[in-house]
């Protein structure tokens, strides 16, 4: 993803770009919670958004907030 905005025939270097986001701020995402060969799982709204192995926030329905680990695409899981 880039930093800004690049114009024809600019030179692309590490300094332009950044990891990519795959959880976006305000959008639901898909909560797991493993333990002792239990899965539970649930649907909350993400309040910041996210890169691979970022710790976030997150609200649930009922206005609890937890943090959580960024595992894939708008998924997530508590540990």
């Amino acid at each position: 993803e880039s930093k800004q905005h690049l114009n024809n025939g600019h030179i692309v270097t590490m300094r332009d770009v950044k990891q990519l986001s795959i959880v976006k701020r305000n959008t639901v995402v898909s909560v797991g919670l493993r333990e002792n060969n239990v899965v539970i799982s649930f649907s909350a709204k993400a309040l910041q958004d996210g890169k691979l192995g970022d710790t976030i926030m997150i609200q649930k329905n009922n206005l609890q907030r937890l943090k959580v680990v960024v595992i894939g695409k708008n998924r997530v899981e508590i540990r």
